[in-house]
């Protein structure tokens, strides 16, 4: 699937992925922001101010990183995910029939900065399936995504997304939990 400035374009097996999402909670999207759109989001991350964050989930810190703060590259990337065509087709993947939108926020883990995503679950309020897009554009070391039974040790999934306009998508639930490796 590619969101475009029209409507998404879709080139794999949605049966496929629907079964890989089924079975391992994640899919991963290659490609999903295509070039001239991914080129107007780097350049809003070029222009727009960081600044740091420490990510709470209740009263636990589970992460640090900065967070871009640039109306334009929010509003862009919430108005192209928030598409009824790129809702449709999510809620066709996942089977998250309920899915109405995505929010978000934009961030980045520095190398050498201290910054961390550690073991989490996004499951309140009634979030389903969660996005990760990659918008980084130097090549990196580190920083895969995992996932996990909450109760558990194992890892379930681990996915390396390392180029820019990828996403990965994954299922939101209170028995799973996911981190972001660290970069290097």
């Amino acid at each position: 699937m590619q969101l475009t400035h029209q409507r998404p374009r879709f080139e794999s097996s949605l049966d496929a992925l629907r079964e890989e999402f089924r079975e391992m909670h994640t899919v991963r999207l290659p490609g999903l922001l295509v070039t001239g759109l991914l080129e107007i989001v780097l350049a809003r991350l070029d222009l727009g101010a960081w600044i740091d964050n420490d990510h709470v989930e209740g009263h636990e810190g589970i992460g640090r990183e900065v967070i871009l703060k640039d109306a334009v590259a929010f509003n862009l990337l919430h108005l192209v995910t928030n598409a009824p065509d790129v809702l449709g087709l999510i809620r066709d993947v996942t089977g998250c029939g309920s899915i109405t939108r995505f929010e978000g926020r934009t961030y980045r883990m520095v190398p050498g900065k201290d910054h961390y995503d550690s073991w989490h679950s996004d499951a309140m309020g009634s979030r389903l399936v969660g996005m990760s897009l990659n918008l980084g554009v130097r090549p990196r070391e580190g920083g895969a995504f995992q996932l996990r039974e909450r109760e558990g040790t194992k890892v379930l999934r681990e996915i390396r997304n390392p180029v820019a306009g990828d996403a990965v998508l994954f299922r939101i639930s209170e028995d799973l939990v996911h981190q972001v490796r660290p970069l290097e």
